[in-house]
């Protein structure tokens, strides 16, 4: 590591990741309970307003990941070396933030069905997100402790 995170910084890297983590969790469980308990959504309605929140959640989450004081900038002054997997987390950005506003932005008569599998696809992507965020946040904060004398 360049710069040896301190205390503080690894405290407060750790709150923000959290924070964002668990928002990105409630728009996961927002969208499964818009789909319902059988994972088949009755109303259309509730769906699209849930597809609504995700897409304002996930663009808030890209926008303060990616801003030049925010984690994924933090983690590139930290663990230079991970450069590659920020980068891998600024593309599933994209796609994250494509994936929604294609949601939220699709024909307002698309059938209930499509929108639901295309909502379940949103799914498992924020939850692939929410954890390889936390494996890059956990390597890049990691203390290497020797074994002692």
């Amino acid at each position: 590591m360049t710069d040896e995170p301190t205390h503080d910084t690894i405290q407060t890297a750790g709150k923000q990741a959290e924070y964002r983590r668990e928002l990105l969790h409630a728009t996961i469980l927002d969208l499964q309970e818009a789909l319902g308990p059988d994972d088949q959504p009755t109303r259309h309605s509730d769906l699209v307003a849930a597809i609504d929140r995700a897409a304002q959640t996930v663009a808030d989450h890209v926008r303060d990941a990616e801003a030049p004081d925010g984690l994924l900038t933090e983690v590139i002054r930290v663990e230079p070396a991970y450069g590659a997997r920020v980068e891998d987390m600024r593309r599933e950005h994209q796609t994250m933030l494509a994936q929604a506003d294609a949601l939220r932005d699709g024909p307002s008569d698309r059938p209930l069905e499509d929108l639901a599998s295309a909502a379940r696809g949103l799914i498992d992507l924020l939850d692939r997100h929410r954890h390889r965020s936390t494996e890059l946040i956990l390597d890049t904060y990691s203390l290497d402790l020797s074994a002692g004398d």
